[in-house]
This record gives structure tokens, C-alpha cells and sequence, in this order.
């Protein structure tokens, strides 16, 4: 079955609620892409520290589901604690956005570095970079062998696909460490209001999702760009030199695809 899986790291303005559908529905909505509090087709909502973290957390799912996946009432299982539930049927991850702090070429899943120091070796031995790679194989291994072949994994992080950093670091992925997966990165700057995206206005959880803003820079908070992204909040249009501020996806103007080692998808918005 399919298996949408949103993971966010400590540090990223949102914290997605673990039943990520949309308002904690049933279903999903028709247009994923149509409702301005969050993004739809998005099943599970995870929290991690760093990769071996999400490694753990996503093989912890071939063996139980969280109670909303499996269909029944919170009445027909037997609480412990933790709790523990297993549905009847456990799939592998169809889609997995992994949503951490980005630069060109390069995801900081284990924590963003230092802006004390010109250079943080340790956040950046824990990022995905081309150069990381080899480190943080086996946790990419375990990435691997938990999604369906054929899925989609998104680098969900600002500017991470940009320039050829970010084209090197997708065909690396694609054809070294995740081939038969399509792997999206953006070459733009993401969006995320935490507070507009509170589910129900009143949680301390917020909905799925990242907003692909037209913006290739980082903007300091209260500068026009980061102010024009409030503005535009309520504008989905998914053109790319249009106002509008779509949800990220495989279609929105900023999303750069590799797979098996091939770019199949060069954004119009690249630096």
C-alpha cells in the first residue's frame, strides 16, 4: 500500500503531526497540492536527530504502523507501553520528503553547523554531500532498502539541488546509493510559516509540507524577499516566473530529478 513518509529535522521550523493527513483525516484530499495550511498525500510525520535516527525510525515501520494507518479503532488493540500496535498489511515507504536546512549540494540532517566558525566538520560530516557520502553510506543503504523500488525521496531543504553541487549530489545519490528512486532536490529557497500551517490553528503540531518560493538567495527575516513570501502565502500558481508560491513537488518550479545516475528533470529556476 502506499506509504507517504514527512521527516523533519530538529532544527526546521515546522513539527509535522506524526497522522500527517491532512486535519488527521481519513483520506486523502483530491488536489495534494490545493489547500493553503499544508500539503495533502502525506501519511506519517517523523521527527529525527540525525540519519541513523530516521534509518531507525523508517525500519521501525516494516514491522508496526502508527494506530491511524491501520484502519481500525483505538478499541481493538492492547496498550502498553511504549505503545505498540501492528496493522495486517506493512508496506515499504512509496515517498519520503526529508526535511532539513540545505546549501547547494548539500542537506544538514544531522543538525546546521555553527555560525560561529567558518567551517563546522561535524555538521558537515553529518550532511548528505557528495563528499559525505562514503560516511553516511550505511545509513543510505538502510534509506534504500526501506523504500519501494520506484519511489520518490525528496531532499526537502532550501537550495540543496542548486548549481552543478546540487546536479552532482543527485546523480551521486541516484546511481551510487539509490537507483530506481527518483530523488528530488530544489535549486530554490523553501518556505515554511509554522504558524499558518498549525493544524486546526490550536496544536502544537503543524501539516505537512514546504512551500518552492521563486527565490534562488537566502533572505534575512523582514528583508523584501522574506516579506513578499508572506504576501504570497495565499497564492498557489505553480508558474515559475508568475507571483505564486506553490507547494514543493516534483513540479514545482524549483525541483531538479535524478535518477539511475541522470538528470530527467532541470528546473527553469536554477542559479
Amino acid at each position: 500500500m502506499p506509504l507517504a513518509v514527512w521527516a523533519d529535522a530538529m532544527d526546521v521550523p515546522i513539527r509535522v503531526c506524526a497522522n500527517a493527513r491532512l486535519g488527521g483525516a481519513a483520506s486523502q484530499p483530491a488536489n495534494h497540492d490545493g489547500q493553503l495550511n499544508g500539503q495533502g498525500g502525506w501519511d506519517i510525520g517523523l521527527r529525527f536527530t540525525n540519519l541513523t535516527n530516521l534509518t531507525v525510525q523508517l525500519g521501525q515501520l516494516l514491522v508496526d504502523l502508527p494506530l491511524h494507518m491501520c484502519g481500525q479503532s483505538q478499541s481493538s488493540f492492547n496498550w502498553s507501553w511504549p505503545p505498540k500496535w501492528t496493522c495486517p498489511t506493512v508496506g515499504k515507504v512509496t515517498r519520503l520528503a526529508i526535511n532539513a536546512h540545505g546549501q547547494p549540494g548539500r542537506l544538514y540532517v544531522g543538525g546546521t553547523p555553527d555560525p560561529n566558525v567558518s567551517r563546522d566538520p561535524k555538521a558537515d560530516s553529518q550532511s548528505i554531500s557528495v563528499n559525505s557520502l562514503p560516511s553516511v553510506a550505511a545509513d543510505l543503504k538502510r534509506i534504500y532498502n526501506v523504500t519501494e523500488s520506484g519511489s520518490t525521496i525528496f531532499l526537502m531543504g532550501c537550495v540543496a539541488g542548486q548549481t552543478t553541487k546540487g546536479t552532482e549530489l543527485l546523480k551521486a545519490l541516484s546511481q551510487l546509493y539509490w537507483p530506481d528512486r527518483r530523488i528530488v532536490a530544489f535549486t530554490t529557497v523553501g518556505y515554511q510559516a509554522g504558524n499558518r500551517m498549525l493544524r486546526d490553528g490550536n496544536e502544537i503540531c503543524m501539516e505537512p509540507g514546504m512551500r518552492d518560493t521563486k527565490d534562488i538567495n537566502q533572505s534575512a527575516p523582514g528583508s523584501q524577499a522574506s516579506l513578499d513570501r508572506i504576501k504570497q502565502w495565499d497564492n498557489l500558481n505553480n508558474e515559475p516566473f508568475e507571483p505564486g508560491m506553490p507547494w514543493a513537488s516534483e513540479t514545482s518550479p524549483g525541483a531538479k530529478i535524478a535518477e539511475n545516475g541522470q538528470i530527467i528533470r532541470q528546473p527553469p529556476i536554477d542559479y
